[in-house]
């Protein structure tokens, strides 16, 4: 695993550990805001190629089954 995979598996897991089922929508709403920014953020340092080949060969169990929108 490289070091752009281990983080966009880390950027989920941080995400999904804060996901709230009963919290309010603009509370949903930042926390979406948020993971947005920090995937645009790996993409501007690794470009958006290398941020797609990792989610491809990122293994299912590492992307939680959580919706954040």
């Amino acid at each position: 695993m490289d070091e752009l995979t281990a983080r966009l598996e880390a950027l989920f897991r941080y995400y999904a550990a804060d996901h709230d089922p009963h919290e309010s929508f603009a509370a949903l709403g930042r926390l979406v805001a948020e993971f947005r920014r920090e995937v645009r953020l790996l993409i501007a340092e690794y470009g958006q190629t290398a941020v797609d080949k990792a989610l491809e060969e990122m293994p299912d169990a590492a992307r939680p089954s959580v919706s954040l929108h």
